[in-house]
């Protein structure tokens, strides 16, 4: 089996669905009937930033990558993927050399490459589609129009939870039995961890990992951490580890207005190994997203043993169930009430941390991930 990931970012830029092409890659290429896998991308990095100097063609730990050309090398500044033209050469050519049995899309946003792939794929390729599935708000209605007649023609779709299968057939009328719910898995760089010993410190370090912008919620989360920091006596640090998109200067200046310079680290965007070093070294996890289709950092801060504090939202209370402390959305009595018992009560916070940490290593691995997609590219029973 020959599998061809399609999405318009990778590395050196590695979110959320680069990270899940990245572990899945990697888990496929240790199983006997995966012979090749391969990653279709583009010369930009997230949002916006065109990058000529990067290869053509490249390898990632055994993952073939192609970048497609386009034109021109700017992109209109008001949409994540760039809205430029793609070489449908470059796409041919690509598909001749690879010769995927599967394509597996990664981006519904990516309409470009969705659409083209459609007529350019070989006829024995099946096309499959890993959607980023939001809320479509009024803003976002004509999502529904690019998407409603590529879902149709799509060889199957994966929702990672119940809840993304449910507003996929709401949204778009999809077939339930075109729908294979398969959640994701989570990493865990135990080397780093390992490595990295907790330093004895009586400072309770807060940890949220996540971009910098409105949508994570850091400044709804700084204004929680301004009052129970007042209220406790414990000395408290809350370190905010993600690349800013637009929201560092406003966090950086309320903690000036505060007085919380000396409390709170913007650690920016970080390695995998400074990451579990942060991992290792906090206390209590939390962050209070606008939405979340999975929540992969949720996972990997359990993996960890760390306590999760959060709110209902999305679908966290399908992933983490009952392992993490969740509130009702932006219930801030509720979040200070919680975030304070977990400062001042050592015994239960690390409690709540090792159930999570069991609870996680029982449930999501990338290995269950890739099982269950190969079982479906080799026509397993659809459905969730």
């Amino acid at each position: 089996m020959r599998i061809l990931f399609v999405n318009p970012f990778y590395k050196p830029y590695l979110g959320g669905i680069e990270r899940v092409i990245e572990a899945l890659a990697r888990e496929f290429l240790r199983r006997q009937e995966v012979e090749a896998v391969g990653l279709l991308t583009t010369f930009w990095s997230f949002p916006r930033s065109f990058h000529p100097q990067w290869p053509a063609e490249d390898e990632d730990q055994g993952l073939r990558i192609w970048r497609v050309r386009s034109f021109p090398a700017f992109a209109p500044p008001f949409y994540q993927v760039p809205l430029v033209y793609f070489y449908l050469s470059d796409f041919q050519r690509i598909l001749r050399s690879f010769k995927p049995d599967i394509i597996q899309l990664m981006n519904d946003r990516w309409f470009f490459a969705n659409w083209a792939l459609q007529f350019l794929a070989p006829p024995q390729s099946k096309i499959y589609l890993s959607p980023s599935f939001h809320d479509l708000s009024w803003k976002n209605q004509w999502l529904r129009l690019l998407n409603f007649f590529l879902y149709r023609r799509l060889d199957g779709i994966q929702a990672i939870t119940n809840l993304e299968a449910e507003k996929l057939v709401r949204n778009y009328g999809v077939a339930r039995e075109k729908i294979r719910v398969i959640p994701w898995g989570y990493s865990h760089w135990k080397a780093a961890a390992q490595a990295g010993k907790k330093k004895k410190s009586t400072t309770i370090n807060l940890l949220a990992v996540g971009r910098l912008s409105e949508h994570k919620g850091q400044a709804w989360l700084l204004d929680l951490f301004a009052e129970v920091e007042a209220l406790v006596d414990q000395p408290l640090r809350l370190i905010l580890v993600g690349a800013d998109e637009g929201a560092g200067k406003n966090l950086t200046a309320f903690c000036r207005t505060h007085h919380l310079e000396e409390k709170v680290v913007l650690a920016g965007a970080v390695s995998d190994e400074e990451l579990a070093r942060y991992y290792q070294e906090a206390d209590i996890f939390l962050l209070f997203p606008a939405y979340e289709a999975f929540g992969l950092v949720f996972l990997e801060a359990m993996s960890y043993g760390l306590p999760v504090l959060s709110h209902r939202v999305g679908a966290l209370a399908e992933v983490l169930q009952d392992k993490a402390l969740l509130v009702d959305p932006y219930n801030r009595a509720q979040a200070k009430v919680i975030l304070t018992r977990l400062i001042n009560d050592s015994s239960w916070r690390t409690q709540v941390g090792k159930a999570g940490q069991e609870f996680v290593a029982k449930n999501y691995s990338w290995s269950n991930s890739a099982e269950k997609f190969l079982q479906w590219y080799q026509g397993g029973q659809n459905g969730g």
